[in-house]
This record gives C-alpha cells, sequence and structure tokens, in this order.
C-alpha cells in the first residue's frame, strides 16, 4: 500500500496520512509510553504492592544455591561410539562398554587409553570423589587407579570428534581420557593393583 498515491509517508515517519480521508496516527514511543514498558511496569507494580499486608510474603530466592553434580556420561558416551570403538568389528564392544556406562550410577567417567601415540581403548573408569581413584567399571586395565600412576590426561571436543591433551597433571572435572604410566602395563594382563 505504500508505493500507491493513496498513503502519503512523511519523512519524519511519525504519522500517516490517507488522501481519501482522515488522517491515521502511528503510535510511536513518547516520554510518556516507551513501547508500552511504562504500562507493563506500573501493572507489575500494582500487582506487588496490592498483596494485603498479613499474608505471608513469598519466600525469598536463597543467596547461595549448591553446584549440581554434572556428569560427562554423554561426552564419553560420544567419545566411545564415535572415536574409541567406532568400527564395525569393535561394535559389540562399544555396545558393552555403552551398556556398563548406562548401568552405573556415576557421574564422572574416563576412559583408558594403552599408550599417549595410538589412543587405543583399553577400559572405562569412574571417578569416586571421596577416594580420589578411578574405579574400573569396563574393559582391560588395572581395577583401580591413583593419581601417581597418571601419565597424559585428554579432553574430548565432540565437535571434531578427537581427543586433545590437557597440559596439566591436576586431575579435574574436564578429565575424559588418561593413559598411565607404561611400566605399568604388563603382559598377559597382570597388573600391579
Amino acid at each position: 500500500h505504500f508505493g500507491t498515491r493513496d498513503h502519503i509517508m512523511y519523512p519524519d515517519k511519525s504519522r500517516l496520512m490517507e488522501t481519501g480521508g482522515g488522517a491515521t496516527y502511528r503510535k510511536y514511543p513518547t516520554e510518556n509510553n516507551q513501547d508500552g514498558r511504562n504500562n507493563r511496569n506500573q501493572h507489575l507494580r500494582e500487582k506487588l504492592n496490592s498483596t494485603p499486608k498479613n499474608s505471608p510474603r513469598p519466600p525469598a530466592l536463597p543467596l547461595f544455591v549448591a553446584p549440581s553434580a554434572k556428569s560427562n556420561s554423554k561426552v564419553i558416551s560420544n567419545a566411545v561410539c564415535w572415536t574409541c570403538l567406532s568400527g564395525v568389528p569393535d561394535k559389540p564392544q562399544q555396545q558393552q562398554a555403552l551398556k556398563a556406562i548406562a548401568n552405573h550410577p556415576a557421574q564422572q567417567y574416563v576412559i583408558l587409553f594403552r599408550d599417549h601415540i595410538a589412543k587405543k581403548f583399553r577400559a572405562i573408569y569412574s571417578y569416586e570423589n571421596e577416594s580420589s581413584k578411578l574405579i574400573k567399571i569396563y574393559g582391560k586395565g588395572p581395577k583401580t587407579i591413583v593419581k601417581s600412576m597418571l601419565s597424559n590426561l585428554y579432553k574430548y571436543d565432540s565437535g571434531s570428534r578427537a581427543f586433545s591433551d590437557l597440559p596439566t597433571m591436576t586431575f579435574s572435572l574436564s578429565v575424559d581420557a588418561i593413559t598411565i604410566k607404561n611400566e605399568l602395563w604388563r603382559k598377559a594382563g597382570v597388573f600391579p593393583c
């Protein structure tokens, strides 16, 4: 309609005049009514002030909320499916690993690799906060892993589907995979712990 002769737009865009009859005005923000925001705020103020004085006030929000325990089970499941055990020959082992993650109640999981170079999948561990130990839930490796056994730490990037080195040796919740010291691996699967 604005391209026809029946409508003329003024340069300040504050009103619209129809040539066939009376003028109609557009509502633009003014000092008293800033696009309806003041009316909305006024309505909220009136609603808050209209509560009777003898009625109990709504409970105040707590100043501190305990952090919820985040789980990395989806990240580890994606790593197992798309990176660690992604091939057709690895499908049975992949299903067993995913079942072990699904059946275990832990919040934090860690993948154990054989070495730093090939990053060959060996096991999945759950992290216990109380003892700061990793407990094996699936695969081949030591039953428990402590901090002194760690060699390398990795973070899984689900976008690139790859593990990247973490430059620290401090175990934290951002660790998704580890390697242990080479001397801890024994022939025929015998481990010192």
